[in-house]
């Protein structure tokens, strides 16, 4: 992948991974991590090309921002607050993946970014605390 992917996928796990730790804490954040990470691996299996290697930890990241995207839908709604910054976030990251793979002309494994995406907002949905962090987010706002 290069120097410039491992530099963005770095920074895409500093600034997520420190959010969802500080919610979460290391274990579960850990396993959010590789969860997302297999479920990117499984639907590149399933949808990629074989002949295309996965490079990079991109299926995990996206499981992350699945994660705290989904945790925002949740909280929002919960609420009673519009989700349309929701919709917007969703179509700037199909966006980037369409962006991305005519640029590298069709050797960005987009099936990693959805499945770890996927996974992760299932883990978010599943296993979200939206409720906790709502009273969080309310106590600090007043």
């Amino acid at each position: 992948g290069g120097v410039l992917h491992l530099l963005v996928n770095m920074v895409t796990l500093w600034s997520f991974g420190r959010a969802i730790i500080h919610r979460i804490g290391w274990p579960e954040f850990l396993s959010i991590y590789l969860l997302t990470a297999v479920g990117g691996a499984v639907c590149y299996a399933l949808l990629g090309r074989n002949d295309a290697p996965m490079v990079g930890a991109s299926g995990a990241l996206f499981g992350l921002a699945g994660v705290w995207i989904c945790w925002s839908y949740l909280e929002l709604r919960l609420l009673g607050r519009s989700t349309s910054n929701i919709l917007r976030v969703l179509l700037y990251l199909v966006l980037y993946n369409l962006v991305f793979w005519f640029l590298l002309q069709g050797r960005l494994a987009w099936e990693t970014h959805l499945g770890g995406f996927l996974a992760g907002w299932c883990y978010g949905w599943l296993r979200g605390r939206p409720e906790k962090l709502s009273r969080k987010r309310r106590d600090e706002e007043a």
